[in-house]
């Protein structure tokens, strides 16, 4: 199976602040961390996993994500946000030795060469990158088996979510253009997703517009690009996802 990139939410090489962790968690991004140096950890079934040097982390999308680092040594990674279809529904954290697979060593170091440049959110030149985070995810998914979605009435739904969420897009109309009746798609999504349609185009939103700001757009602009009536209710919402406590998308 071929996987497609849909969306490049974020890429870089970067070290966290020493106080701060974040991972901006929506039902369709997956995350890839390579990680260089440091000492960081994730939990997971309350057990502290350490984020080892030389390794890559493939984090699926609805998998709860909390990490930590040590102060002193802050993890120096290179990750990867996006989404892709088929949509990715597993259940585990894949962890790989790139010593052990070099191929994706050269793949990321390929991909960090390009992230390094200054490329316009959404442009043309954003292909190379999406091509070779593309080939990583596929290396991955041939040494570990991911999950999918691969109900039909699913997948169209996404598509239709992904081609309208900015523009008003309403469950009852996602439903209705799949024939059927509201709370019926409602339970079928939910089964299916691990989450309400609701829910998921509300995190689609959102995190678009966290993507705005980050590209410098203004809250307005943000909020208006997004569907948010006014710049207030995109400020609340960022609020209440606790993207940034002080109230700023960054």
């Amino acid at each position: 199976m071929k996987y497609e990139i849909t969306r490049l939410f974020g890429a870089g090489r970067v070290t966290p602040e020493p106080d701060g962790w974040s991972f901006i968690d929506t039902p369709e991004t997956c995350r890839i961390y390579y990680v260089h140096s440091g000492n960081a950890y994730f939990f997971r079934g309350g057990e502290r996993i350490p984020l080892t040097a030389g390794h890559m982390y493939f984090i699926p999308p609805r998998l709860p994500f909390a990490a930590e680092q040590d102060i002193s040594s802050p993890m120096d990674h290179t990750f990867f946000d996006f989404s892709m279809r088929p949509q990715v529904v597993s259940e585990e954290i894949i962890a790989l030795d790139v010593e052990s697979y070099p191929e994706l060593g050269l793949l990321v170091r390929a991909a960090e060469r390009m992230t390094g440049r200054d490329i316009p959110y959404g442009t043309s030149e954003y292909t190379p990158l999406i091509g070779c985070i593309e080939t990583i995810v596929n290396v991955i998914s041939g040494l570990n088996e991911l999950k999918t979605v691969d109900d039909p009435t699913i997948l169209s739904a996404l598509d239709i979510i992904e081609n309208g969420y900015m523009n008003g897009i309403t469950v009852t109309d996602v439903a209705l253009r799949l024939g059927y009746d509201t709370d019926h798609f409602i339970k079928k999504f939910r089964k299916a997703m691990g989450t309400t349609p609701y829910a998921y185009i509300k995190a689609l939103k959102l995190h678009e517009a966290e993507m705005l700001r980050r590209n410098g757009f203004t809250m307005a602009q943000a909020a208006e690009r997004t569907g948010y009536s006014t710049p207030e209710s995109l400020y609340h919402a960022a609020h209440r996802k606790k993207i940034d406590k002080a109230g700023k998308l960054s």
